[in-house]
Formats: C-alpha cells, structure tokens, sequence
C-alpha cells in the first residue's frame, strides 16, 4: 500500500471519475445502449462492452466500425442514449459507493481539495446525485463533467478544467479512475492516476499506472496510514 500512501499524501487535489468509480451506473450504461441497438437488429456483447466502451473508451462509433453497421447513425444513437439514460438518472436506481461519502469527507478534512471530473454531462450527474439517498452524497469541491467544448477522455480537457477550477497544478492532482481512456487523460494532464480495480476491468494491464486500489476502502485506509491513524 506504500505507493497509496506516499500519492494521496503528495496531493493536494483528489479528481474522481464519476462513473464505476463514484456510483455503481455502468451497468445502466450498458443496459441502456443495448436496449437500443438490439431495436436495430444488432446485440451489443457485454465482454465487448466493458473491454471496448468502458475501458477503451471507443464508445457508439468503435462499435459500429468493429460490426460494420455504417448504416446506422452514431449521432442519432448517441442522442437516444442520452435521453434514455438521463431518465435513469432521475429515477433513483444509480446509487453512491457505500464508501464514497466517509473517503470524501475524510480527504476533506486532511485539507485536500476534492473534485468530481467525468466524462458525463453535468446533468446526468446532478441528477444521480439528486435522486439518491441523500446520506451516501458525498460534498464536493467542485464538479467537472463533459461540455460541448471539451473532448471526452482520453483527451485531457476535463482533469485540466478540474486543476484550473480548483486553481491547483496538474502534478499536484491525483486523478483516481476505473479505465485505460481515464488513465491516459490523466498522464495527457500531467497527473499521476490510481486505478480503482473493479469486476470488470480486473484483467487489464493499465499499463502506466501509478497506484492501484481494490476498493474505495482500500484508499481510505491508505489516507489513513498518511495521516498516521
């Protein structure tokens, strides 16, 4: 645990993906995007989806260049799962790591700076935040999540808006994520990046990387051994 240890100490801004790592919403992604391909004759593959969607980042447009669907237009796919997921959202099902709460309150309170910083829009993630219950919110410094002038993740434009929002330097961020796009974000920012290990990412390298986390409970503890608890 000592390479945890020693990059929660350094940092003096913690950047959270949002999505698998915050909130158990994947899943619901997931649901959702194959809902609308099979309405087009297509199934969506769920080993697929978590390599080639969740990890990699290829999104609509790797899918239909890995199956030949040019016929279908990713726009229009995207916009429907969109509209779809965000009635997800504001439903209540997407709930909050039962961690996540106590680690964010915990870093805070070491005097760290704590920022959400998603590849989601603002809307999807206020509305999760909303609708679930309210003692497993946790209370952030800030909230990043994707606008229509910034690139999604791997591009760095959502952990360098995080770091200027928070008027601290990219190095002195700690990025935690859940996915190789994420993880190259992170290095394009100049930040270093613990990947949080999950059921489905547990087989990939993430080759780079400079910490590791089995858990959300596995960073408190190592928070807790740099403060000497």
């Amino acid at each position: 645990m000592s390479a945890l240890v020693e990059l929660i100490g350094k940092a003096r801004a913690i950047l959270f993906d949002f999505d698998g790592v915050l909130v158990d919403s994947e899943p619901v992604h997931f649901g959702v995007y194959r809902s609308i391909f099979e309405k087009r004759g297509h199934i969506l593959g769920e080993e697929d989806y978590w390599k080639y969607w969740t990890i990699l980042g290829e999104g609509v447009r790797g899918e239909l260049r890995r199956h030949n669907l040019d016929h279908l237009d990713p726009e229009e796919l995207q916009g429907e799962k969109d509209r779809d997921f965000l009635a997800a959202c504001h439903s209540g099902v997407i709930p909050f790591d039962p961690a996540a709460r106590s680690l964010v309150s915990a870093m805070r309170s070491s005097g760290k700076l704590v920022c959400i910083a998603s590849n989601s829009p603002r809307e999807q993630i206020d509305a999760i935040r909303h609708t679930a219950d309210a003692n497993s919110v946790p209370e952030f410094d800030a909230i990043i999540g994707r606008s229509p002038d910034m690139a999604k993740k791997p591009a760095p434009d959502i952990f360098l808006a995080a770091a200027r929002t928070l008027e601290i330097p990219p190095p002195e961020c700690l990025v935690i994520e859940d996915a190789d796009k994420g993880l190259r974000a992170a290095h394009a920012a100049g930040m270093p990046c613990v990947i949080l290990r999950t059921l489905q990412n547990r087989d990939f390298p993430f080759e780079g990387a400079q910490g590791m986390a089995e858990s959300l409970g596995e960073i408190m503890s190592a928070l807790g051994e740099g403060y000497g608890d």
